[in-house]
């Protein structure tokens, strides 16, 4: 399982699952970049920390969002203001030597590749190298972005996206289905310009 985001958070979603498989006998080898609190026996981990530039980078954002009036064109702006961090962050611990050692080695085997997903497209094609499937492990509800990936309908006219509150059991109005497409056009937007930059990588 490769979770290269510097977020406890998410670590915690993709640690569990990992260690469901921990549990059902399966051998795990794990790379992050923080200790995660999720551990089992059967877990083997590589721990790749970030550099303290990245971390001081990181607590800079995170403290200026949280000055913030929460909205969706912020949350988007701010994601694209960060989103070179985060995905150079990731793309660094892809080339460190402690992880390069694993598919530089011709004995090293993987039945199966999972990928902690966080804006981080390039890292599918880690799975290529072990020359094994991949899963996509996401830790929110879905999202357009993920939905494209897993081939799931996003359902614009009926599925509010996760920015919308709507009331358990209620329907969207027509008001709200059209917020709703907007919103929708912003995230495909916006898909668009993190893969344009993930294909650096990938390439």
């Amino acid at each position: 399982m490769i979770c290269l985001i510097f977020s406890p958070s998410h670590l915690i979603v993709h640690m569990s699952v990992a260690k469901v498989l921990a549990e059902e006998g399966h051998n795990v080898t794990v790379v992050v970049t923080q200790e995660p609190k999720v551990n089992h026996k059967n877990i083997h981990k590589i721990l790749i920390p970030p550099t303290e530039e990245h971390i001081e980078f990181l607590n800079k954002e995170l403290s200026s969002l949280s000055k913030k009036k929460p909205s969706l064109l912020g949350t988007l702006a701010n994601a694209l203001g960060s989103l070179s961090m985060f995905i150079d962050m990731q793309k660094d611990g892809l080339e460190d030597k402690r992880f390069t050692q694993l598919y530089d080695n011709p004995d090293t085997k993987f039945d199966l590749v999972i990928v902690g997903y966080f804006l981080n497209s390039f890292q599918l094609g880690v799975a290529a190298k072990f020359n094994a499937p991949v899963i996509l492990s996401w830790m929110s509800a879905p999202i357009q972005i993920i939905n494209d990936y897993v081939g799931n309908p996003n359902g614009i006219a009926y599925v509010p996206n996760a920015m919308m509150a709507v009331k358990l059991g209620e329907k969207m109005n027509f008001l709200e289905r059209v917020q709703n497409f907007l919103t929708a056009i912003m995230f495909d937007i916006f898909g668009m310009i993190i893969e344009y930059r993930n294909q650096r990588f990938y390439k």
